[in-house]
C-alpha cells in the first residue's frame, strides 16, 4: 500500500509467475492494482502511526497469514510508489504534497 501525505492512495499486489516464487517483473512476476481489505488498511495505519512523523510518502508491504495481514516492510527512504498502477488523483496528491513542503 502506498501512502502519500499520510493517506493510502493506492495499492499493488505482486504476483509471481506460475511455478515460481519471485514476484519481480524481470522474473515473470506481475504488478496489479489491488483494493486493500479493511485489515490491510488498519495494518498500514498502525505502521504509519508508529513512525510518529509527517511523512511525504511511504510504502507499507504486507503478507497474508492465517491471523490476518502481517507487516513485511515499511519502506520510507526510496520505495517504488508504483505510479503506473496509481489512479490519477494519487499522482496529483504527490505533486501537491511535494509543492506544499517546498513552499
Amino acid at each position: 500500500m502506498i501512502a502519500i501525505d499520510g493517506r493510502i492512495t493506492h495499492a499493488v499486489r505482486k504476483i509471481p509467475a506460475s511455478g515460481d516464487f519471485r514476484v519481480q517483473v524481470e522474473y515473470g512476476g506481475r504488478e496489479v492494482a489491488h483494493d486493500p481489505e479493511p485489515a490491510e488498511l488498519d495494518l498500514a495505519a498502525s505502521a504509519l502511526a508508529a513512525v510518529g512523523e509527517d511523512l511525504l510518502y511511504a510504502r507499507v508491504d504486507c503478507v497474508g497469514s492465517p491471523e490476518g495481514p502481517r507487516l513485511m516492510e515499511l519502506e520510507l527512504i526510496e520505495p517504488s510508489l508504483f505510479l503506473p498502477q496509481a489512479p490519477p488523483d494519487a499522482v496529483d496528491a504527490l505533486v501537491e504534497a511535494v509543492a506544499a513542503r517546498l513552499g
